[in-house]
């Protein structure tokens, strides 16, 4: 499996590749209590180091995303998938919200960000 890492995104690379687990785990391309592709696999096919992946997995264990079973591999936990879902939901509300600061640092008015909003919603 190969995960996408932009490098010229200011976002660890060993963030990025927990976010494309998480994702990968959220919609359900890796199963609960499957067995996640391993260190070595995810650091050739992403060009990465694989201490990077490494530190990524670790992460994900200590969040219950993933649990090791010792001489076999990495696997994703039960309740994973809504793990996943509610991190994907809390980072986006925080990009959200560093985004109306930002509009608000410019200037913005409450009410330009609510039509902005509102316009965003409407799309389709």
């Amino acid at each position: 499996m190969k995960i996408d890492i932009n490098e010229k995104d200011i976002t660890p690379i060993y963030r990025q590749i927990m976010n494309g687990i998480i994702e990968k785990v959220a919609t359900g391309f890796l199963h609960e209590e499957g067995q996640a592709p391993s260190v070595r696999e995810i650091a050739i096919n992403s060009h990465v180091n694989p201490n990077t992946v490494a530190r990524a997995y670790q992460e994900l264990i200590n969040t219950q995303i993933l649990f090791v079973k010792r001489g076999i591999g990495n696997f994703v936990s039960k309740g994973g998938k809504n793990i996943c879902k509610n991190k994907i939901i809390e980072n986006t509300k925080y990009g959200i919200k560093k985004e109306i600061e930002r509009l608000r640092n410019l200037g913005f008015s409450k009410e330009d960000i609510n039509k902005l909003i509102k316009d965003i919603r409407s799309e389709k």
